[in-house]
């Protein structure tokens, strides 16, 4: 039996640039992808994106023949900004700030959170942690909770998430506030 070549493409869009407390989320897997898309955080708010292709498929693709333009490709300023969100990220040495940041915040949301019944998990890494509530809470009611105490985190209903992923500058000394400011609004909905 013949084995077909298969190629792995990794979404780092969210994940990538530091945001999992490593450049890149599959860092922390053993895995060597074969095509990894970027954005979001390269920019830090100006829209731009990049697609980062290995050499053999690159190869491949100009053996073929096929091309491909968009009206933005190759933007000097979307490339000067990245280029400088890429040396800020590595002089400010955010990567480490935010594994850092992360398991502090982790660590206080869990010593909080756990003890309350309704909670059924809090997960994460890096800078990217989620507090997964019982389904018979809803998120909905949480988040605006939270949005009347001036926090504004993601939600993801489908799997009944609260979804917190702050700047990799966050100031250390918020994290308690913050993690009990979500403990005060997890009782207010589930006593309401």
């Amino acid at each position: 039996m013949k084995l077909k070549q298969g190629i792995i493409i990794v979404d780092e869009i969210t994940t990538g640039l530091g945001r999992t407390g490593k450049w890149f989320g599959y860092n922390h897997f053993n895995l060597k992808p074969d095509i990894v898309v970027l954005g979001k955080s390269l920019g830090n708010g100006y829209p731009v994106s990049a697609v980062i292709i290995d050499n053999w498929m690159i190869k491949k693709n100009e053996e073929s023949g096929f091309m491909h333009y968009q009206s933005h490709q190759n933007d000097p300023l979307g490339c000067k900004i990245a280029e400088g969100v890429l040396n800020e990220i590595r002089e400010e040495n955010l990567v480490q700030n935010s594994k850092e940041l992360g398991f502090l915040f982790l660590n206080i949301l869990k010593e909080e959170l756990e003890p309350i019944s309704s909670i059924e998990d809090i997960r994460g890494i890096g800078l990217l942690i989620g507090i997964q509530v019982k389904p018979d809470i809803k998120v909905e009611d949480i988040y605006n909770n939270l949005a009347k105490k001036g926090i504004i985190i993601g939600i993801s209903i489908t799997y009944n998430m609260l979804n917190i992923v702050p700047p990799y500058t966050m100031d250390k000394e918020l994290i308690p506030t913050i993690a009990g400011k979500i403990k005060e609004s997890i009782f207010e909905t589930i006593t309401n």
